[in-house]
């Protein structure tokens, strides 16, 4: 299994990180917030191919924040100091997915070749981490998808698009084919798809 100490960045994927992916602090009422856990850093990883892949995983502001709900957008009742925008959209700062992404998130991505992952449809995917048993097996979901990159060959960008604190799964989740890490990365790789 990789440990922390092994996943740090490799300078030489610089270019696969946009502004919009890098972290530092943020204030949320007069609290501040240290997005340094979310940002990005590169697994190598050999899933059958004969040589290492270079994985860089990157995180979404969506780890952090939630959509404004119609009554907000329409009312314009949020304060600005709840407002994130990274120069793609705009978002309300929630404090629950924060808190979450710091206690799982790392763990999660760091072991995600051991984990369990399953299939959504157009490309997604999902794990998750059960985290109270007081609420139902309440489930911390990850939601991600994983692309070859256009720039270098041997490299692929692993995006987690959104994540947080699930009472239970849809009934396509509940459904939802389970595959190991190792057979998604090398059909993305090979460019095969994984259908659910």
């Amino acid at each position: 299994m990789q440990t922390f100490q092994n996943l740090i960045f490799d300078e030489r994927h610089q270019d696969a990180i946009e502004p919009h992916h890098r972290y530092h602090k943020i204030q949320f009422k007069d609290i501040t917030w240290d997005l340094s856990h979310l940002n990005s850093f590169v697994i190598n990883f050999d899933p059958g191919v004969g040589f290492d892949l270079a994985i860089v995983v990157l995180f979404s502001c969506h780890c952090f924040s939630r959509a404004l709900s119609a009554q907000e957008a329409r009312l314009g009742i949020i304060c600005r100091k709840s407002l994130y925008d990274d120069g793609r959209e705009r978002r309300i700062l929630d404090e629950s997915r924060y808190q979450l992404s710091r206690k799982f998130l790392p763990i999660i991505l760091h072991q995600i070749i051991d984990r369990k992952i399953q299939v959504l449809p157009r490309g997604n995917f999902l794990t998750f981490e059960t985290y109270s048993a007081i609420q139902d097996d309440e489930k911390y979901a990850v939601f991600f998808d994983v692309k070859k990159d256009m720039h270098k060959r041997r490299r692929l960008l692993l995006r987690v698009q959104s994540a947080y604190g699930l009472k239970k799964f849809n009934a396509r989740q509940m459904k939802a084919k389970k595959v190991r890490f190792s057979t998604l990365i090398k059909s993305v790789f090979e460019c095969r798809s994984i259908r659910p």
